[in-house]
């Protein structure tokens, strides 16, 4: 088996077709964004997709991580825009890394359990490509795509913080990234 570090990789530009293509198969009755909507973001900043390939070179797991500026998130918090209101300006760059308060997950989609307890694993690295984890203030927020999605973050303390998400029905979900990152550390330790 290889390390876990190894395995999971930074996607690249032609992995944002693949993240595409995987989440079609797994949710064929949701409106997915696709490649014009990904693409525009991973060039604002390339770090925020991540994925593990089988040995053919499929995407078989995925975490997409947005670093987002207050207002957007607080518009996705809301209900008043989609991810698909999310423009490229309203990500913060690599170069804005210590700007970021708010981070919003995109996509977590894994073919099997044990490939999301990988990704979970390695979130913390994936996190700080992106952010300054040191802060007190960053949280992370996120929709429950699906209903194992939104067991998977009451399980790991995310709370519910609107259900008026009229523009998607769903439930917005935060946590403190200090307590995330906790939970996630007791959960491996108790594996």
């Amino acid at each position: 088996m290889k390390q876990l570090n190894q395995i999971v990789q930074i996607a690249n530009k032609e992995d944002i077709y693949k993240i595409y293509e995987f989440a079609q198969g797994r949710y064929k009755a949701s409106r997915i964004n696709g490649p014009e909507i990904k693409l525009p973001w991973w060039e604002q900043n390339p770090q925020i997709f991540y994925v593990i390939h089988d040995n053919n070179k499929k995407v078989i797991a995925n975490i997409n991580l947005l670093p987002l500026k207050q207002n957007c998130y607080n518009r996705i918090c809301q209900g008043i825009i989609n991810e698909r209101g999310i423009r490229p300006e309203d990500l913060f760059t690599l170069e804005e890394r210590d700007l970021v308060n708010h981070i919003y997950v995109e996509g977590f989609n894994c073919k099997n359990s044990y490939l999301a307890y990988v990704l979970l694993t390695q979130l913390e690295s994936f996190i700080e490509n992106i952010s300054n984890t040191g802060k007190t203030e960053l949280l992370i927020g996120a929709i429950g795509g699906t209903k194992a999605g939104e067991r998977i973050m009451n399980n790991l303390g995310f709370k519910m913080v609107s259900n008026n998400h009229g523009l998607l029905d769903k439930s917005f979900l935060e946590i403190n990234w200090k307590l995330l990152s906790n939970n996630i550390k007791k959960r491996v330790e108790n594996k």
